[in-house]
Protein backbone atom coordinates (compact mmCIF):
# COMPACT_ATOMS: atom_id res chain seq x y z
CA UNK A 1 0.00 0.00 0.00
CA UNK A 2 1.20 3.07 -0.96
CA UNK A 3 1.05 6.51 1.42
CA UNK A 4 0.71 9.88 -0.47
CA UNK A 5 1.33 13.32 0.75
CA UNK A 6 -2.02 13.17 1.94
CA UNK A 7 -1.87 14.37 6.19
CA UNK A 8 -4.57 13.96 8.41
CA UNK A 9 -4.63 16.88 10.76
CA UNK A 10 -6.65 15.22 14.03
CA UNK A 11 -7.15 18.08 16.38
CA UNK A 12 -10.30 19.03 18.44
CA UNK A 13 -9.41 22.71 18.65
CA UNK A 14 -9.33 24.38 15.18
CA UNK A 15 -10.54 27.49 13.98
CA UNK A 16 -12.46 29.33 13.71
CA UNK A 17 -12.17 28.65 17.76
CA UNK A 18 -10.06 31.56 18.48
CA UNK A 19 -8.34 30.41 21.74
CA UNK A 20 -4.14 29.75 21.39
CA UNK A 21 -5.16 25.92 20.10
CA UNK A 22 -7.37 26.87 17.07
CA UNK A 23 -5.06 29.84 15.80
CA UNK A 24 -1.65 28.06 16.16
CA UNK A 25 -3.56 24.90 14.71
CA UNK A 26 -4.88 27.25 11.97
CA UNK A 27 -1.62 28.23 10.95
CA UNK A 28 -0.42 25.04 11.58
CA UNK A 29 -2.34 24.01 8.26
CA UNK A 30 -1.99 26.99 6.41
CA UNK A 31 1.74 26.22 6.13
CA UNK A 32 1.87 22.49 5.75
CA UNK A 33 -0.35 23.18 2.75
CA UNK A 34 1.89 25.38 1.50
CA UNK A 35 4.72 23.02 1.60
CA UNK A 36 2.67 20.81 -0.59
CA UNK A 37 1.05 18.53 1.64
CA UNK A 38 -2.50 17.49 1.27
CA UNK A 39 -4.57 18.47 4.06
CA UNK A 40 -7.58 16.81 6.01
CA UNK A 41 -8.37 18.25 9.06
CA UNK A 42 -10.60 16.57 11.96
CA UNK A 43 -12.02 19.00 14.26
CA UNK A 44 -14.73 19.13 16.88
CA UNK A 45 -17.60 21.00 15.02
CA UNK A 46 -19.32 21.52 18.38
CA UNK A 47 -16.96 22.20 21.21
CA UNK A 48 -18.20 22.73 24.99
CA UNK A 49 -16.84 21.88 28.13
CA UNK A 50 -17.43 23.00 31.70
CA UNK A 51 -14.25 25.33 32.82
CA UNK A 52 -13.09 25.91 29.17
CA UNK A 53 -13.19 29.05 26.65
CA UNK A 54 -14.58 28.66 23.12
CA UNK A 55 -14.81 32.10 21.53
CA UNK A 56 -15.05 32.21 17.88
CA UNK A 57 -12.83 34.20 15.38
CA UNK A 58 -14.29 33.65 11.91
CA UNK A 59 -11.70 35.56 10.15
CA UNK A 60 -9.20 32.61 10.79
CA UNK A 61 -11.29 30.14 8.59
CA UNK A 62 -9.90 33.07 6.06
CA UNK A 63 -6.29 31.74 6.50
CA UNK A 64 -6.59 28.30 5.08
CA UNK A 65 -6.07 27.78 1.57
CA UNK A 66 -8.57 26.19 -0.30
CA UNK A 67 -6.95 23.05 -0.83
CA UNK A 68 -7.52 22.16 2.88
CA UNK A 69 -10.79 19.86 3.61
CA UNK A 70 -11.76 20.67 7.05
CA UNK A 71 -14.32 18.17 8.23
CA UNK A 72 -16.16 19.28 11.47
CA UNK A 73 -17.83 16.22 13.75
CA UNK A 74 -20.66 17.11 16.11
CA UNK A 75 -20.59 14.93 19.35
CA UNK A 76 -23.39 14.81 21.63
CA UNK A 77 -23.88 17.75 24.16
CA UNK A 78 -22.83 16.44 27.58
CA UNK A 79 -21.69 19.99 28.94
CA UNK A 80 -20.28 19.63 32.67
CA UNK A 81 -20.02 15.78 32.17
CA UNK A 82 -16.37 15.24 30.87
CA UNK A 83 -14.96 17.58 32.91
CA UNK A 84 -16.30 16.10 36.06
CA UNK A 85 -15.33 12.79 34.93
CA UNK A 86 -12.09 13.89 34.69
CA UNK A 87 -12.16 15.78 38.31
CA UNK A 88 -13.60 12.02 39.60
CA UNK A 89 -11.14 10.24 37.60
CA UNK A 90 -13.42 7.96 36.07
CA UNK A 91 -11.66 8.83 32.59
CA UNK A 92 -8.84 10.71 31.27
CA UNK A 93 -10.61 12.36 28.86
CA UNK A 94 -12.88 14.95 29.06
CA UNK A 95 -13.95 14.29 25.30
CA UNK A 96 -14.58 10.91 25.18
CA UNK A 97 -18.04 11.65 23.43
CA UNK A 98 -16.23 13.47 20.13
CA UNK A 99 -13.75 10.43 20.37
CA UNK A 100 -16.78 8.24 19.37
CA UNK A 101 -18.76 10.64 17.20
CA UNK A 102 -15.14 10.59 14.93
CA UNK A 103 -14.79 6.43 15.14
CA UNK A 104 -18.01 6.06 14.25
CA UNK A 105 -17.56 7.37 10.77
CA UNK A 106 -13.78 7.29 10.71
CA UNK A 107 -13.39 5.66 7.16
CA UNK A 108 -15.62 8.46 5.55
CA UNK A 109 -13.65 11.00 7.41
CA UNK A 110 -10.29 9.66 6.40
CA UNK A 111 -10.88 8.43 2.83
CA UNK A 112 -7.29 7.81 1.83
CA UNK A 113 -3.87 6.55 2.87
CA UNK A 114 -1.64 9.21 4.49
CA UNK A 115 0.42 10.16 7.74
CA UNK A 116 -2.02 10.71 10.83
CA UNK A 117 -0.92 13.77 12.70
CA UNK A 118 -2.49 14.07 16.48
CA UNK A 119 -2.05 16.74 18.12
CA UNK A 120 -2.22 17.05 22.48
CA UNK A 121 -3.58 17.91 24.20
CA UNK A 122 -6.71 17.21 24.42
CA UNK A 123 -5.82 12.93 24.63
CA UNK A 124 -8.94 12.86 22.56
CA UNK A 125 -7.04 13.33 19.17
CA UNK A 126 -4.38 11.08 19.80
CA UNK A 127 -6.59 8.02 20.66
CA UNK A 128 -8.59 8.94 17.27
CA UNK A 129 -5.37 8.79 15.52
CA UNK A 130 -4.36 5.33 17.08
CA UNK A 131 -7.69 3.72 16.35
CA UNK A 132 -7.46 4.68 12.16
CA UNK A 133 -3.98 3.28 13.13
CA UNK A 134 -4.82 0.26 14.22
CA UNK A 135 -7.42 -0.16 11.11
CA UNK A 136 -5.40 0.93 8.64
CA UNK A 137 -1.66 0.76 8.98
CA UNK A 138 -0.58 4.33 8.17
CA UNK A 139 2.11 6.15 9.58
CA UNK A 140 2.12 7.88 13.14
CA UNK A 141 2.84 11.39 14.39
CA UNK A 142 1.96 12.81 17.91
CA UNK A 143 2.68 16.53 18.59
CA UNK A 144 2.99 17.50 22.07
CA UNK A 145 1.96 21.14 22.50
CA UNK A 146 2.19 20.40 26.18
CA UNK A 147 3.61 17.52 28.62
CA UNK A 148 1.15 14.89 28.92
CA UNK A 149 1.72 12.02 30.83
CA UNK A 150 -1.22 10.30 30.66
CA UNK A 151 -1.14 8.45 27.16
CA UNK A 152 -1.58 4.87 27.48
CA UNK A 153 2.42 3.30 26.48
CA UNK A 154 0.95 1.19 23.81
CA UNK A 155 -0.15 4.32 21.86
CA UNK A 156 3.55 5.54 22.05
CA UNK A 157 4.85 2.35 20.90
CA UNK A 158 2.45 2.73 17.60
CA UNK A 159 4.13 6.36 16.97
CA UNK A 160 6.03 6.55 14.06
CA UNK A 161 7.35 10.78 15.27
CA UNK A 162 7.10 12.62 17.84
CA UNK A 163 7.12 16.10 17.78
CA UNK A 164 6.98 18.78 20.93
CA UNK A 165 6.90 22.57 21.61
CA UNK A 166 10.30 22.68 23.36
CA UNK A 167 13.24 21.25 23.51
CA UNK A 168 12.76 20.30 26.68
CA UNK A 169 9.25 18.91 26.17
CA UNK A 170 10.79 16.59 23.61
CA UNK A 171 13.15 15.54 26.18
CA UNK A 172 10.43 14.94 28.69
CA UNK A 173 8.30 13.12 26.27
CA UNK A 174 10.49 10.85 24.87
CA UNK A 175 12.38 9.98 28.00
CA UNK A 176 8.79 8.87 29.70
CA UNK A 177 7.45 6.80 26.66
CA UNK A 178 10.93 5.72 25.72
CA UNK A 179 10.81 6.65 22.21
CA UNK A 180 14.29 6.72 20.72
CA UNK A 181 15.93 10.64 20.21
CA UNK A 182 16.13 10.06 16.17
CA UNK A 183 11.92 9.42 16.76
CA UNK A 184 11.26 13.14 17.92
CA UNK A 185 11.90 16.57 16.63
CA UNK A 186 11.21 20.36 18.27
CA UNK A 187 8.73 22.50 16.90
CA UNK A 188 8.02 25.75 18.10
CA UNK A 189 4.58 27.38 18.57
CA UNK A 190 6.16 30.19 16.67
CA UNK A 191 4.03 32.71 14.76
CA UNK A 192 2.49 32.67 11.42
CA UNK A 193 0.07 36.34 11.04
CA UNK A 194 1.16 39.88 11.13
CA UNK A 195 3.60 42.09 10.58
CA UNK A 196 4.23 45.02 13.03
CA UNK A 197 2.57 48.43 12.37
CA UNK A 198 4.82 51.40 11.38
CA UNK A 199 3.63 53.65 14.04
CA UNK A 200 4.85 51.72 17.60
CA UNK A 201 4.15 52.55 21.39
CA UNK A 202 3.44 56.42 21.93
CA UNK A 203 6.23 57.97 22.90
CA UNK A 204 5.56 59.28 26.32
CA UNK A 205 6.62 58.54 29.75
CA UNK A 206 4.12 55.63 30.52
CA UNK A 207 5.06 52.42 30.20
CA UNK A 208 2.51 50.17 28.28
CA UNK A 209 2.53 46.08 29.05
CA UNK A 210 0.48 43.82 27.84
CA UNK A 211 -0.75 40.40 28.22
CA UNK A 212 -2.71 38.69 25.60
CA UNK A 213 -4.34 35.19 25.47
CA UNK A 214 -5.96 32.32 28.16
CA UNK A 215 -6.06 33.48 32.26
CA UNK A 216 -5.69 30.25 34.35
CA UNK A 217 -3.92 29.24 37.76
CA UNK A 218 -1.36 27.49 35.38
CA UNK A 219 0.04 30.78 34.53
CA UNK A 220 -1.61 32.99 37.37
CA UNK A 221 -1.18 36.72 35.81
CA UNK A 222 -2.06 38.43 38.90
CA UNK A 223 1.86 37.97 40.19
CA UNK A 224 2.10 41.03 37.52
CA UNK A 225 -1.08 43.01 38.68
CA UNK A 226 0.04 42.48 42.06
CA UNK A 227 4.07 43.69 40.99
CA UNK A 228 2.21 46.94 39.08
CA UNK A 229 -0.17 47.54 41.72
CA UNK A 230 2.76 47.04 44.65
CA UNK A 231 5.13 49.28 43.09
CA UNK A 232 2.63 52.20 42.84
CA UNK A 233 2.07 51.80 46.74
CA UNK A 234 5.42 51.63 47.32
CA UNK A 235 6.52 54.57 45.25
CA UNK A 236 3.15 57.21 44.39
CA UNK A 237 5.19 59.29 41.62
CA UNK A 238 4.80 56.26 39.17
CA UNK A 239 1.09 56.08 39.46
CA UNK A 240 -0.38 56.12 36.48
CA UNK A 241 3.07 55.62 34.90
CA UNK A 242 2.49 52.27 34.37
CA UNK A 243 -0.44 50.36 32.38
CA UNK A 244 -0.91 46.71 32.42
CA UNK A 245 -3.83 45.59 30.41
CA UNK A 246 -4.88 41.77 30.28
CA UNK A 247 -6.83 40.27 27.39
CA UNK A 248 -8.22 37.24 27.45
CA UNK A 249 -12.18 35.31 27.73
CA UNK A 250 -13.35 35.52 30.99
CA UNK A 251 -13.65 32.88 33.15
CA UNK A 252 -13.96 31.70 36.69
CA UNK A 253 -9.64 33.10 36.97
CA UNK A 254 -10.74 36.49 35.79
CA UNK A 255 -13.76 36.60 38.23
CA UNK A 256 -12.02 35.13 41.55
CA UNK A 257 -8.98 35.69 40.86
CA UNK A 258 -8.13 38.83 38.95
CA UNK A 259 -10.58 41.34 39.43
CA UNK A 260 -9.55 42.07 42.66
CA UNK A 261 -5.83 43.69 41.39
CA UNK A 262 -8.48 45.83 38.83
CA UNK A 263 -8.49 49.53 38.45
CA UNK A 264 -7.29 52.59 36.25
CA UNK A 265 -4.23 51.13 35.44
CA UNK A 266 -4.39 47.85 35.95
CA UNK A 267 -7.35 46.41 33.36
CA UNK A 268 -9.35 43.60 32.08
CA UNK A 269 -10.24 44.15 28.49
CA UNK A 270 -11.94 40.71 27.73
CA UNK A 271 -11.20 38.33 24.49
CA UNK A 272 -10.57 40.04 21.31
CA UNK A 273 -10.27 38.88 17.43
CA UNK A 274 -6.51 37.55 16.82
CA UNK A 275 -5.97 41.42 14.24
CA UNK A 276 -6.88 43.53 16.94
CA UNK A 277 -5.00 41.57 20.03
CA UNK A 278 -1.92 42.07 17.46
CA UNK A 279 -2.78 45.70 17.34
CA UNK A 280 -2.76 46.00 20.67
CA UNK A 281 0.37 44.20 21.29
CA UNK A 282 2.21 46.61 18.69
CA UNK A 283 0.71 49.38 20.53
CA UNK A 284 2.19 48.60 23.81
CA UNK A 285 5.89 48.86 24.95
CA UNK A 286 6.09 45.03 26.44
CA UNK A 287 4.36 42.13 26.61
CA UNK A 288 4.15 39.68 29.26
CA UNK A 289 3.99 35.98 29.85
CA UNK A 290 3.79 34.56 33.20
CA UNK A 291 3.80 30.53 34.11
CA UNK A 292 3.78 28.97 37.96
CA UNK A 293 6.57 27.10 39.07
CA UNK A 294 4.85 23.43 39.15
CA UNK A 295 5.20 21.63 35.70
CA UNK A 296 5.88 24.64 33.93
CA UNK A 297 9.64 24.43 33.42
CA UNK A 298 9.39 23.30 29.86
CA UNK A 299 6.73 25.41 28.41
CA UNK A 300 7.44 28.81 26.17
CA UNK A 301 3.92 30.48 25.82
CA UNK A 302 2.26 30.26 22.58
CA UNK A 303 2.08 34.32 23.69
CA UNK A 304 5.75 34.86 23.72
CA UNK A 305 5.37 34.30 19.70
CA UNK A 306 2.93 36.74 19.32
CA UNK A 307 5.24 39.20 20.72
CA UNK A 308 7.85 38.58 18.58
CA UNK A 309 5.50 38.33 15.43
CA UNK A 310 4.69 42.72 16.88
CA UNK A 311 8.78 42.74 17.69
CA UNK A 312 8.19 43.78 21.43
CA UNK A 313 10.43 42.76 24.28
CA UNK A 314 9.13 40.46 27.03
CA UNK A 315 8.43 40.61 30.69
CA UNK A 316 9.02 36.54 31.93
CA UNK A 317 8.37 35.07 35.05
CA UNK A 318 8.22 31.87 35.92
CA UNK A 319 10.36 28.63 36.79
CA UNK A 320 14.02 27.82 35.83
CA UNK A 321 13.45 26.70 32.21
CA UNK A 322 12.52 26.90 28.46
CA UNK A 323 11.12 30.38 29.21
CA UNK A 324 13.96 31.95 30.98
CA UNK A 325 16.04 30.08 28.62
CA UNK A 326 14.41 31.98 25.40
CA UNK A 327 14.06 35.35 26.83
CA UNK A 328 17.56 35.57 28.53
CA UNK A 329 19.92 33.58 25.79
CA UNK A 330 18.32 35.83 23.35
CA UNK A 331 18.33 38.90 25.06
CA UNK A 332 14.88 40.06 24.75
CA UNK A 333 13.61 40.44 27.74
CA UNK A 334 14.01 40.04 31.54
CA UNK A 335 13.23 37.39 33.60
CA UNK A 336 12.22 36.81 37.30
CA UNK A 337 10.99 33.97 39.38
CA UNK A 338 7.44 33.52 39.27
CA UNK A 339 7.82 33.89 43.49
CA UNK A 340 10.00 37.27 43.71
CA UNK A 341 7.80 39.77 43.74
CA UNK A 342 10.79 42.06 44.32
CA UNK A 343 12.41 41.21 40.96
CA UNK A 344 9.08 41.50 39.24
CA UNK A 345 8.46 45.27 40.12
CA UNK A 346 12.78 45.52 39.43
CA UNK A 347 11.74 44.12 35.94
CA UNK A 348 8.75 46.34 35.34
CA UNK A 349 10.98 49.67 36.54
CA UNK A 350 13.33 48.66 34.28
CA UNK A 351 11.51 48.94 31.50
CA UNK A 352 9.83 52.06 32.86
CA UNK A 353 12.76 53.60 32.94
CA UNK A 354 15.48 52.31 29.82
CA UNK A 355 13.70 52.90 26.86
CA UNK A 356 16.86 52.65 24.92
CA UNK A 357 17.36 49.13 26.54
CA UNK A 358 13.72 48.11 25.50
CA UNK A 359 15.31 49.09 21.92
CA UNK A 360 18.10 47.21 22.01
CA UNK A 361 16.03 44.34 22.54
CA UNK A 362 13.63 44.95 19.70
CA UNK A 363 16.33 45.08 17.63
CA UNK A 364 17.59 41.11 18.80
CA UNK A 365 14.05 40.30 18.33
CA UNK A 366 14.28 41.59 14.71
CA UNK A 367 17.35 39.56 14.11
CA UNK A 368 16.34 35.98 15.88
CA UNK A 369 12.04 36.15 14.16
CA UNK A 370 12.62 35.04 10.94
CA UNK A 371 13.89 31.48 12.44
CA UNK A 372 10.52 31.50 14.34
CA UNK A 373 8.80 32.51 12.08
CA UNK A 374 5.49 29.49 11.95
CA UNK A 375 6.62 29.37 7.99
CA UNK A 376 10.63 28.22 8.85
CA UNK A 377 9.63 25.93 11.67
CA UNK A 378 6.70 24.34 9.43
CA UNK A 379 9.45 23.70 6.63
CA UNK A 380 11.66 21.72 9.02
CA UNK A 381 8.56 19.60 9.84
CA UNK A 382 7.66 18.61 6.75
CA UNK A 383 11.06 17.38 6.02
CA UNK A 384 10.44 15.15 8.73
CA UNK A 385 7.27 14.31 7.40
CA UNK A 386 9.03 13.52 3.99
CA UNK A 387 11.26 11.11 5.33
CA UNK A 388 8.69 9.44 7.16
CA UNK A 389 6.43 9.49 4.17
CA UNK A 390 9.58 7.35 2.62
CA UNK A 391 9.94 4.93 5.53
CA UNK A 392 6.49 3.97 5.40
CA UNK A 393 6.08 3.20 1.72
CA UNK A 394 9.53 1.59 1.57
CA UNK A 395 7.84 -0.93 4.39
CA UNK A 396 9.96 0.56 7.20
CA UNK A 397 7.06 1.71 9.48
CA UNK A 398 4.12 0.75 8.56
CA UNK A 399 2.51 -1.96 10.05
CA UNK A 400 -0.06 -4.93 8.72
CA UNK A 401 -3.52 -3.49 7.62
CA UNK A 402 -5.95 -4.67 9.57
CA UNK A 403 -10.11 -5.20 8.13
CA UNK A 404 -11.55 -1.94 9.06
Amino acid sequence: MSVGRQLHLVSYYFAPLGRADGVNRTYLAKHLAEQGWDLNVVSCGNPHGFLRNFQEDPSLLEVLPASVTLRRVKCPYWGPLGDLAVMAKLTRDPFLNWVWAVKRRWQTLFPSPGILYAIVPPIANAFVALHVRRMTGWPLTVDFRDDVRCLPHDLMTDTDLVVASTDRSLGNMLALYRIPPDRGVTVYNGFGHGTPPTEGPPEDARLRIVFAGLLNSDQDPCMIARACNGLSERSPELRGRVQLDFFGPENYYTQFFLRRHLNANVRFRGYVPLAHMLREIAHADVGCSTLTTGGNAYRIPSKVFQYLAMERPILATGPEGALKDFVLQHNIGRFSRADDMEGQMADILFFLEHPEERQRMVENIRRIKPEFSMANQVAKLSGRLEALLGDANAGGSLHHEHDG
